[in-house]
């Protein structure tokens, strides 16, 4: 058997295979559009927000990582239980949270 095929827009960390037209799944792709727009993210073998990122692909701020699984499931379809998968489950890709530091002033 064929493995599953993946649509057309991922997240940002997952390479974009092109099983399906571009377009065929709107939904899905949706949702990892606005993921790919998170305003907070550390690319790849850079420093920020008190972070280090040393993974070939970009972390995103963990606030989107939420929306993003929450808009997939919202969604509930092939695509978008693959996507789920892979990026949650699979490939693991970890998020990061703002830490604040309590400063005598």
């Amino acid at each position: 058997l064929d493995p599953p095929a993946l649509p057309a827009t991922l997240p940002a960390a997952l390479p974009v295979p092109r099983a399906f037209p571009a377009g065929e799944h709107q939904d899905t792709d949706r949702c990892c559009r606005d993921h790919d727009h998170c305003q907070h993210v550390i690319h790849p073998f850079t420093a920020r927000y008190g972070y280090r990122n040393l993974r070939w692909h970009t972390i995103s701020h963990c606030d989107c990582d939420r929306r993003l699984k929450e808009c997939l499931r919202r969604v509930n379809d092939t695509a978008s239980r693959v996507v789920g998968q892979a990026f949650f489950n699979v490939i693991q890709v970890p998020c990061f949270e703002f830490a604040y530091k309590e400063e005598c002033v």
